[in-house]
């Protein structure tokens, strides 16, 4: 015992040393250590840029990617196509805004292949002019949090082949996926050899042989590769497709240090610290934010975009330090990029206005007209308020004139919102709107066109439209050339930059309201009613969690901004964490109980006896007494539980206070008294059964359990359950992080670090006697894994013996059993056994439990058996028989003893295995070890304590059973025990004398 103590403080001194270490800053580029990929222009660029670096170079991005996540490397240089997907799929890492390059991706060809080249040039430049390649691009790289969209490209069944290069190391440019390569490069190539008439046969090769493989015409052309000089000479290369450069990849944690070391430089808080010579200003060319930045801004570089994106991808990527746009579009992209920050203040005002052709002053009167009676009316202001000030329009019925006196062509972008945007395959926004106003005023149809903004003045100067209505902005300039009508609506300038450029009063993330939730990550439990009612009023990334303890760490480490929960529970949350807070409530939650759908008498009962008790108002003191502040009220109800129509058996979490939760060791909550006023109406006896949200629907369904309560109406579910009356019985909030609590206690971190361990433990073992349900848990680890240790050898020795016979469809199944039970989870067995094999058999889960790993260890022991058997030597046997041995004496004394040694070793790391593998039993409704400590977590709101102990407590355990079986292991072993020689006295060596 005294070893195991030693080994548990050095396991918690190391934990904590691990808690308290600090991310080390990056160091400076010039003299790091940066990775690159052989073959690449990364290869030649690290050295020439950096020349004092230690260059690192790598066979495949995959070898790069990690090498830093294990902090060999300090930069890992990538194409920004591969480092936006690496960082996708690794959480803690990013890419520095600064790009090293502004590179094109290309097609590579064999030198003399001209024909080919001049075919594939027409193909792209026209993807490229009508709109084609930008689609392609929108299937991979997709909105934050969306998925591939991958097309069924048709194919040729016949005409040549066009061989293509492309290493599927590149995701989402070209990877595999189900076994088949795919990505945008694939998708590409697909297209153009279908349009050419071609079949296209896709090599997959590292992509240092790709330019061999050209010139030696294995391959025909290389699917994505940069043009440089040193290539050139080697080969051909068609027009570039797809802007591509090369960024610096790090990992987030060791860029905030940095950052953390540097924030003096982060100086930017109004427009006139943009005006410095080196600061780049991205604005739309002839517009009113171009002279806003040459009147505001005189020292910084001016860049030109065409779209508004545009100049977004330019101020993310490093290239511009600030863009100028009207604010409506600026306060959409801030949704979905929480790296850019908004400059407070307004920088004049944006007239937005209709365009027509010099000579149609007609249509211009017209419009006039229009604009002058909805702004008069109110039409103007309401559209304001529903395009512009909040989020989420919806477009309303404005159906087409049924007469109209002629048609004409209206001219848009599609690529502006909130003004004008595709949503759900349809355009909609404000001008859209306007339009459509616009036509039913004047009697007009009408057909929309969208376009790039360069393109619509030729356009309508050329009569391929009428008007345009796309977020135009009014400038001298433009008016030399077309008619603008007044303004229909009236926006400012407003500047955006990046967060990492912000002076740090600009980037105060304390959320204040429900609306800043919007473009803000939020933390919800699978199936609770706090996010179906938070999604119709706002827009923001959604992080599903299985408990609300995790969710809670999820927020205090700023993994997520904000969490949803009920309002009963935001005292006691706030209590235990000072540096939350809790917005105001957002709905009313509004639930019900949801019971089987083949029982309808008692379904029906139910639903009689939960209107008497909304009726005679007992529902809503029971409410009131569990959602109160008074800790002393909340009690059970004293009932009469007499079971002579049965038992009804409720399923709750037994986490989720006030709801259901342990106090002083016993299930108590809201739906715990709920169920025992319930079955004592009805004349019933009452079983509660704790199990994880993700089991109560199925324990419904099964029969496992009669009802569960609170549950959120959704058809999906309606279609497997029955959902009762509504009860109407909390509030939904949001929780955030208080960042004023958190900035005034950052600097006492270590000296509360004792006081913090000792409120923790006194949190989680002494208060309400916890430590006893930390003991129940243990035992029912223990239990399981004890008769599954039994049963699970028992069985095992049986499959072993029919695995080893000499009938082949005994041996046979035996091979189908290891097989199956090896190849399918544990989790998945066990499910099956609960909500299928027994679904009807009244049965405790830990029985079932027991019979799962049974069965799972029993397939692992038969093949370990079964392999040490098979070890002995067969001459051993064959003496054993010439000396008279019977096949059961020879087996028992001869080949089990040697066998034993072989088994004990593989044996004891396989049982340890089932060991920890119990903790997953809280999927059936059990209360183990590992789901105590949930409980535990979910009263005392702290993650790292209660799971320490937990992870010490397994190791504990588990060093127990080592060194039992050890000794079993030394005691079976000949080589090992000690041997002990009769008949032999040791003397005692004591000098004796020899008389003479």
């Amino acid at each position: 015992m005294k070893r195991i103590f030693v080994g548990l403080c050095v396991l918690m001194t190391l934990l904590l040393a691990g808690c308290s270490q600090t991310v080390a800053p990056l160091p400076p580029v010039e003299t790091a250590k940066i990775g690159t990929m052989i073959g690449t222009l990364s290869e030649s660029l690290a050295p020439e840029k950096y020349p004092e670096a230690e260059i690192n170079r790598f066979n495949n991005y995959v070898d790069e990617s990690a090498a830093l996540m294990a902090g060999k490397i300090d930069y890992a240089i990538m194409d920004y196509a591969t480092a936006r997907n690496f960082v996708k799929s690794n959480e803690g890492t990013m890419v520095l805004p600064e790009a090293l390059t502004d590179e094109v991706t290309a097609m590579a060809l064999k030198k003399e292949n001209t024909e080919l080249n001049q075919k594939l040039n027409a193909v792209l430049n026209r993807y490229l002019s009508d709109g084609t390649m930008e689609e392609i691009k929108a299937h991979w790289f997709p909105e934050a949090g969306g998925d591939y969209e991958i097309v069924d490209v048709p194919k040729n069944v016949s005409g040549p082949v066009l061989r293509v290069a492309v290493t599927s190391l590149t995701e989402p440019r070209c990877f595999v996926q189900d076994g088949e390569l795919t990505g945008m490069n694939v998708e590409l190539l697909s297209r153009i050899a279908y349009e050419l008439g071609m079949q296209v046969e896709f090599q997959d090769m590292d992509f240092k042989a790709m330019i061999d493989s050209l010139q030696s015409g294995n391959s025909d052309v290389v699917a994505a590769m940069y043009n440089t000089p040193e290539r050139s000479e080697k080969v051909d290369f068609t027009a570039g497709y797809f802007p591509n450069p090369q960024v610096f990849v790090v990992k987030a944690d060791r860029q905030a240090a940095t950052e953390g070391a540097q924030s003096s430089q982060k100086t930017i808080s109004s427009s006139s610290d943009l005006n410095k010579a080196g600061y780049t200003i991205g604005v739309p060319e002839g517009t009113p934010p171009e002279e806003v930045a040459k009147e505001l801004m005189p020292n910084a570089d001016i860049s030109y975009f065409t779209q508004f994106m545009d100049g977004v991808a330019a101020l993310k990527s490093g290239k511009v330090t600030a863009v100028i746009y009207d604010s409506s579009g600026v306060d959409r992209i801030l949704l979905s990029n929480p790296d850019l920050v908004k400059l407070d203040e307004e920088l004049g005002n944006i007239e937005i206005a209709a365009v027509v052709r010099l000579d149609d002053t007609a249509m211009n009167e017209q419009l006039n007209a229009f604009i002058k009676q909805y702004q008069a009316d109110g039409t103007a202001a309401a559209m304001v308020k529903r395009w512009i000030n909040n989020t989420g329009g919806e477009m309303p019925d404005i159906p087409k004139p049924q007469n109209p006196e002629k048609k004409i062509t209206i001219i848009t972008n599609g690529l502006t919102e909130p003004m004008n945007y595709y949503e759900n395959g349809q355009l909609t926004g404000f001008d859209v709107e306007f339009m459509k106003r616009f036509a039913s005023y004047a009697n007009l149809d009408y057909e929309i066109i969208t376009m790039d903004y360069q393109a619509m003045i030729p356009a309508l100067q050329s009569g391929k439209g009428d008007v345009i209505i796309s977020d135009f902005f009014k400038t001298d300039e433009r008016g030399q050339e077309v008619l603008y009508t007044d303004a229909y609506v009236v926006l400012h300038n407003s500047a955006l930059i990046r967060k990492d450029m912000a002076a740090a009063s600009m980037v105060d993330q304390s959320i204040k309201t429900n609306e800043e939730l919007n473009g803000k990550r939020v933390g919800f439990i699978t199936g609770m009613v706090h996010i179906d009612n938070f999604r119709p009023l706002y827009q923001a990334d959604e992080y599903e969690f299985n408990d609300f303890s995790s969710m809670l760490e999820a927020l205090k480490s700023k993994k997520i901004d904000a969490l949803l929960t009920s309002q009963s529970k935001v005292a006691e949350i706030i209590e235990q964490n000072p540096d939350l807070i809790a917005l105001p409530p957002y709905a009313d939650i509004s639930s019900s109980i949801g019971v089987s759908k083949t029982n309808t008498q008692l379904g029906d009962a139910l639903d009689a006896t939960v209107k008497t008790m909304i009726d005679d108002g007992s529902l809503k003191a029971m409410t009131e007494k569990w959602m109160g502040e008074n800790e002393d009220q909340k009690v059970l109800t004293p009932v009469d539980l007499t079971g002579e129509k049965g038992t009804l058996i409720a399923g709750v979490l037994g986490d989720d206070y006030p709801y259901s939760y342990y106090k002083d060791n016993e299930l108590v909550g809201l739906e715990v008294d709920l169920a025992r006023s319930l079955a004592a109406r009805m004349g019933m006896n009452v079983e509660i059964k704790p199990m994880d949200f993700s089991a109560i629907i199925p324990s419904i369904t099964s029969g496992k359990i009669d009802l569960a309560f609170y549950l959120a109406y959704t058809p999906e579910r309606a279609a497997s359950i029955r959902f009762l009356t509504p009860l109407k019985s909390d509030q939904a909030v949001a929780i955030v992080r208080n960042q004023a609590v958190a900035a005034s206690t950052g600097g006492q971190q270590w000296a509360g670090m004792i006081a913090s361990l000792g409120e923790s433990f006194n949190k989680t073992f002494v208060v309400e006697d916890r430590y006893q349900l930390i003991l129940e848990g243990l035992s029912t680890t223990i239990v399981i894994s004890l008769l599954s240790l039994l049963f699970g050898s028992l069985l095992g020795a049986l499959i072993c013996a029919m695995r080893r016979s000499r009938v082949g469809l005994i041996s046979g199944l035996a091979v189908v059993y290891i097989r199956l039970i090896q190849g399918v989870p544990i989790v998945l067995t066990l499910m099956i056994l609960y909500y299928i094999i027994f679904a009807s058999v009244d049965i405790h889960p830990v029985l079932i439990a027991v019979v799962g790993f049974s069965i799972n260890f029993a397939a692992y022991s038969a093949e370990i058996f079964r392999t040490a058997i098979d070890a002995t030597d067969k001459g051993q046997l064959e003496a054993a028989y010439a000396l008279g041995f019977t096949r059961v004496a020879s087996f028992f004394k001869v080949t089990l003893p040697q066998a034993l040694r072989h088994i004990l070793p593989i044996f004891k790391g396989e049982f340890i295995s089932m060991v920890k593998m119990t903790s997953v039993v809280g999927y059936i409704a059990i209360q183990d070890l590992t789901k105590m400590t949930d409980i535990i977590r979910s009263r005392t709101f702290e993650a790292f304590f209660p799971l320490v102990v937990t992870a010490a407590i397994y190791f504990v355990i588990t060093y127990l059973f080592i060194l039992l079986l050890g000794k079993i292991e030394v005691q079976i072993d000949p080589k090992r025990r000690k041997r002990v020689v009769k008949g032999v006295v040791e003397i005692d060596a004591e000098v004796v004398e020899v008389q003479k």
